[in-house]
């Protein structure tokens, strides 16, 4: 009994590490990540502060939340906002330039199919023939 109670751990314990090392692979590489995103945050030359009044100021709503995440290999403050009206904004502004990217409302009362209202900052300046 005492043999195969032995067994059992033994199994167990030899079953839990192929995991965990499969876990720590992978957690390699999204540490290396994580690390390349905690140092680029750490060099923005724009501050999440500076940021958020922007993005207030291109919406005239109030930052809920922020994220500092990279979109499409440009790393932007993502903020959520909320107008009075209950419309709700989603803006990016550049961590390098303190310029918005891209601007997005979303209307409470609409069917998610028919409200998104994006603005893509990237464009303003090109021409139409």
């Amino acid at each position: 009994m005492k043999n195969s109670i032995t067994k059992l751990i033994v199994a167990g314990a030899f079953i839990a590490s192929g995991f965990t090392g499969v876990a720590m692979a992978r957690g390699m590489d999204e540490g290396q990540g994580d690390q390349a995103e905690h140092q680029a945050f750490l060099n923005a030359r724009v501050s999440l502060e500076d940021a958020i009044g922007v993005a207030e100021a291109e919406t005239g709503a109030q930052a809920m939340s922020a994220e500092f995440e990279d979109e499409d290999g440009t790393f932007v403050y993502a903020i959520e906002l909320v107008a009075a009206d209950g419309t709700e904004f989603e803006v990016l502004v550049a961590t390098s330039t303190l310029t918005v990217i891209k601007s997005e409302s979303e209307d409470d009362d609409e069917d998610d199919a028919d409200n998104d209202n994006e603005h893509d900052h990237d464009n303003d300046n090109e021409v139409e023939d």
